[in-house]
């Protein structure tokens, strides 16, 4: 015989395969307060807060966008195995004459984590001797860099 509470949990979800599944199997609700819910959310919201969002937009010609690609290929490897980041994305388009419009967005847990990014990403081109400014006039490629936080 079903309980009260088994047979509302039931009448709910409706159908005969939940009755099936469910008439035998004591069901114990712990229920979660408002007040829970509400610390949750807010904390949620806190961490969200503190992200921070390093966005990059590259004008790329066609003819540098192999170099480039590569390059942004091992700074994105590179970046993942620092602490504090979240994720990045890639995302693509094409301009009236055909040039690459690229932006990417690194995601990080804060403004601190990023800046001890940034320091790690100048020490390692320092050791890999390479220069964006040189890389980016070389292949004729214009960026636009930002840091957002999310409204």
């Amino acid at each position: 015989m079903k309980s009260k509470y088994q047979e509302r949990f039931i009448r709910v979800l409706g159908g005969t395969l939940l009755t099936t599944m469910f008439s035998c199997i004591p069901i114990k609700i712990n229920p979660i307060s408002v007040n829970s819910k509400m610390e949750v959310k807010e904390n949620a919201l806190e961490s969200q807060k503190d992200k921070v969002y390093f966005i990059d937009e590259f004008q790329i010609p066609v003819n540098s966008m192999k170099a480039f690609t590569q390059r942004m290929e091992y700074n994105r490897t590179f970046i993942k195995g620092i602490d504090g980041f979240i994720k990045d994305q890639v995302f693509e388009r094409r301009d009236e004459e055909g040039n690459f419009i690229i932006i990417t967005i690194a995601s990080w847990k804060s403004k601190d984590h990023l800046e001890d990014a940034k320091s790690k990403v100048q020490a390692e081109y320092k050791r890999i001797n390479f220069d964006p400014s040189e890389f980016c006039r070389q292949l004729n490629i214009k960026m636009k860099r930002g840091l957002y936080h999310k409204n």
